[in-house]
């Protein structure tokens, strides 16, 4: 989560044995979840309208610039705790989790029942490990696309960094 981004360095100074699970995902099904997740909550009065929205600062903008932020957070936790942990992509995680288990299991062995193939229950979904990136990536307008990239385009790095490409609504 965001907020454990920025707490890896003092996780490890002040817990000898700390292990770490790095992962990242596609920004655009991120960014995609964000600003439904906010859409939704605004809607039914749980949050209040967009932030930022009275200075013409649109929500895949301030989506996208807190992805951006995290991926830039995640590549320096990486660099620097690493050999603390275990890197993999959400991608990943979906397509090959007994890889991933084993990563897992190889750096904490206590895991040795850790199963990523079993169904679970999870808000409205219940079903097995499955990637939803082309589901939330297919919601976006082309607006969204041009929105989001006009952010993306300026971290092209940390994209590149983690095998991600620029997209756009012709995929």
């Amino acid at each position: 989560t965001p907020e454990h981004l920025l707490v890896v360095d003092a996780l490890a100074r002040h817990f000898r044995n700390a292990k770490f699970l790095f992962m990242v995902r596609n920004p655009y099904a991120v960014c995609e979840g964000i600003c439904r997740m906010i859409r939704y909550r605004h809607a039914i009065g749980w949050a209040a309208p967009q932030e930022g929205a009275s200075e013409g600062v649109r929500l895949e903008i301030l989506a996208a610039r807190h992805v951006a932020t995290c991926l830039e957070y995640q590549r320096r936790n990486v660099e620097a705790f690493g050999e603390r942990g275990s890197f993999f992509t959400y991608e990943t995680l979906c397509a090959e989790p007994e890889r991933v288990a084993h990563e897992i299991r190889m750096l904490v062995p206590e895991l040795d029942d850790l199963n990523l193939r079993q169904r679970l229950h999870v808000r409205q979904h219940d079903e097995m490990l499955t990637d939803m990136n082309a589901r939330q990536i297919a919601r976006l307008h082309p607006r969204q696309f041009a929105a989001i990239n006009r952010v993306l385009r300026r971290h092209r790095a940390v994209l590149d960094h983690f095998g991600y490409e620029m997209m756009d609504a012709d995929r």
